[in-house]
């Protein structure tokens, strides 16, 4: 399949796997870079501009200017988090579900 097409867990959002990804990063390091974002998940520094981009775009990020130095630094918005809460709860129940699958059918 082709990679771009892939949904999130949670296709009411529209979004893909690696901008899903990249709200997951973003969340867990808090004014991060689109730099530091691309060498944290191995893609290529255009690459992570535009997931940047269409994040910001659909406000599930927020942007910082930097009062020293000319750098943009990316924090999740509420909706963002709420996207986030969603997604690991429905990651859980996935898991859940699997677990007991594997656990009957080994009986």
């Amino acid at each position: 399949p082709n990679p771009k097409k892939l949904k999130a867990a949670s296709p009411k959002n529209n979004l893909t796997y690696s901008q899903l990804r990249a709200l997951w990063i973003i969340e867990a390091f808090p004014g991060i870079t689109s730099r530091q974002l691309s060498e944290i998940s191995f893609w290529s520094p255009s690459t992570a501009n535009v997931i940047v981009k269409n994040l910001y775009e659909k406000e599930l990020i927020y942007k910082e200017k930097a009062q020293i130095k000319n750098s943009l630094y990316l924090y999740i918005s509420s909706k963002g988090e709420e996207l986030i809460v969603d997604d690991f709860y429905e990651n859980q129940n996935k898991l859940s579900i699997s677990n007991i699958t594997k656990i009957i059918s080994i009986s």
